[in-house]
């Protein structure tokens, strides 16, 4: 059985709160004093209700809830397994009966599969109608004309102790109590406590609704517990997955401040820029010029014609990096001449500076015909 870890909640007391207590203690009130009205006024404020009490301890509260609704011998009080001794101990205070329901599985809270076992005097009203009706064979009474008295009988006990039932109910099935008293021909009103009187409604008007408490599929609902219990246990994994990733971000070192140069040129139109002819190409040449350090000559088949290109590239690839791959370019570039004329390029070749002050090419690959529009 593994062990499942309960962890202690700390108060959360900061130095506010300590100087608040030592200026109480300062005062000379160390019971019922201008603090406490001050903190009454304020809460009720708060809650937006008309008056706030407060007392020493939630035990007191406890209790004294308990007794302003008249919780005392012959109850019982539910709650759940894992609590402290106050939300016990102050049912007995009152001479109720203590009914401890345990926490569902992975779960600090009560499991309400087990809730209605726990309501054992309602479900005792449940049983013995049960055995009212084996008793009773309604069945066989409809069959015999003379026994018409008699099946009215028993059916309007069975009714009547569904009613009261119901009325009990209603604190623990606040959904279905109305649905009950609706079959039974009776509006929500039926469900004052008030009410719980065995023959106070003398007469009833029955129909027929959906199963309010339909069979289980026990396969079903056991591979939808399973499936649920996947679904959460995904969650709970991708939500520490997230919180682990945002820790490791938040502790990585700070990024280097970007090189990038944001300089921005002049806006042009949607037109404008339509009339740009871009395409890809091929490298079929490459070569150093001996007039500049800084340009190759490359020529480049468009998928028309060969074109030449001068690209100031040189310090950063070698003839033999270039030839045979597939680059982007811009076609209607107008010819522009180069080195006293000696030279006229063609276009331009599509480049990026990288970080290290170099310079990187996009390359295509061989699935991309030469050509091809670049968009």
């Amino acid at each position: 059985m593994e062990n499942m870890h309960i962890a202690f909640s700390p108060p959360d007391i900061t130095e506010e709160e300590i100087a608040e207590v030592v200026d109480t203690l300062r005062s000379g009130w160390i019971t019922t004093g201008p603090k406490t009205k001050l903190f009454e006024k304020k809460l009720a404020e708060y809650m937006e209700t008309n008056r706030v009490v407060c007392l020493n301890s939630a035990t007191a509260c406890l209790e004294m809830t308990l007794r302003l609704l008249g919780i005392g011998p012959g109850d019982e009080v539910i709650t759940t397994a894992y609590t402290y001794t106050a939300s016990a101990s102050v049912v007995e205070h009152v001479g109720a009966k203590l009914i401890l329901v345990d926490v569902a599985k992975d779960s600090y809270e009560m499991d309400y599969e087990k809730l209605a076992d726990a309501i054992t005097e309602i479900f005792v009203l449940f049983k013995r109608c049960n055995k009212y009706i084996d008793e009773t064979a309604p069945w066989a009474l409809a069959k015999d004309e003379a026994s018409k008295e008699r099946l009215e009988s028993v059916l309007y006990h069975l009714c009547e102790a569904l009613r009261v039932a119901g009325i009990l109910l209603n604190a623990y099935l606040p959904s279905t109590a109305p649905k009950m008293m609706d079959q039974l021909g009776l509006d929500a009103s039926a469900l004052d406590l008030a009410k719980t009187v065995y023959g106070a409604q003398e007469t009833y008007t029955v129909h027929k609704g959906d199963a309010l408490f339909p069979r289980i599929d026990v396969a079903k609902e056991i591979a939808h517990l399973k499936e649920e219990d996947e679904k959460r246990k995904a969650a709970a994994e991708a939500a520490n997955k997230a919180k682990a990733e945002a820790e490791a971000a938040k502790n990585a070192p700070a990024a280097a401040e970007s090189s990038v140069d944001f300089t921005h040129e002049e806006e042009i139109d949607f037109d404008t820029f339509c009339k740009m002819e871009l395409r890809v190409a091929e490298v079929r040449a490459c070569e150093n010029l001996k007039e500049s350090k800084k340009l190759l000559h490359l020529t480049v088949f468009d998928g028309e014609r060969e074109r030449c290109i001068l690209s100031g590239i040189a310090k950063w690839f070698k003839p033999e990096d270039l030839i045979g791959k597939k680059i982007g370019i811009v076609c209607n570039l107008a010819p522009r001449p180069m080195m006293k004329g000696k030279y006229v390029s063609e276009g331009m070749i599509f480049a990026a500076d990288t970080a290290d002050g170099g310079c990187s090419i996009a390359f295509y690959g061989d699935d991309t015909p030469v050509g091809s529009r670049i968009h």
